[in-house]
């Protein structure tokens, strides 16, 4: 594991990181950004999983604010430094992306953070939006003892059977506005499967397309 550029702000030390290579092979490795309070005490880990437009300023900033809350976060940059500023720039990022590397690295991202010693205990939180949402639902189903909890905001793309939500184990806030297309309002029994399984907590925003975290 490497850290680079890693600057302190307002009691937070931020910067890239490179770690793992089962997933992207021995002569490389992942990486992410990394943000986490610069007090030598231990934190709960938490991996941040990026929108389809990459490590963008929202994504860092995000991560800063959860490590001034006091939490260990990793962002694995899934882009591999790409980061998209179009629309159209972001779909095609996000169709070239291949869900099951992606979920690799997220894997490896989550051995990095269990083996840092300012990391404890020893299981984490996932949270992610958009396509990061797909992704967390993704890492829910396999179903891991180290993780804690998953929290995915409007998972575009998942649909979920009831046989995939039972693989879960844990608990699971999973949020999106009931106005959002992509958020299992044409698919009745894929809603079914999630709000039918009791590990499973709903906050549906009934106003708004998207439910975001500002």
């Amino acid at each position: 594991m490497t850290e680079s550029n890693q600057q302190i702000n307002d009691g937070v030390s931020a910067g890239f990181v490179s770690f793992g290579g089962r997933s992207t092979g021995a002569s490389g490795g992942a990486q992410g950004f990394l943000a986490h309070p610069a007090d030598g005490t231990l934190h709960p880990g938490v991996i941040l999983i990026q929108e389809w437009w990459g490590i963008e300023p929202h994504i860092k900033d995000l991560a800063a604010r959860l490590a001034k809350a006091g939490y260990v976060v990793l962002a694995p940059d899934l882009y591999h430094g790409k980061v998209a500023t179009e629309p159209n720039e972001a779909q095609k990022a996000r169709m070239a992306l291949d869900s099951g590397r992606a979920a690799e690295e997220i894997l490896d991202g989550i051995a990095y953070l269990l083996s840092r010693s300012d990391v404890a205990p020893k299981r984490v939180g996932v949270v992610g939006f958009c396509m990061g949402g797909f992704l967390t639902w993704l890492i829910a189903e396999m179903g891991r003892d180290d993780v804690a909890a998953v929290a995915p905001f409007y998972g575009a793309g998942f649909q979920p059977t009831a046989t995939s939500i039972s693989k879960i184990k844990a608990p699971v806030l999973a949020v999106w506005g009931e106005q959002d297309p992509s958020a299992f309002r044409s698919r009745p029994a894929s809603r079914s499967s999630i709000c039918s399984d009791k590990k499973v907590r709903i906050f549906a925003l009934s106003s708004i397309r998207r439910a975001t975290l500002s």
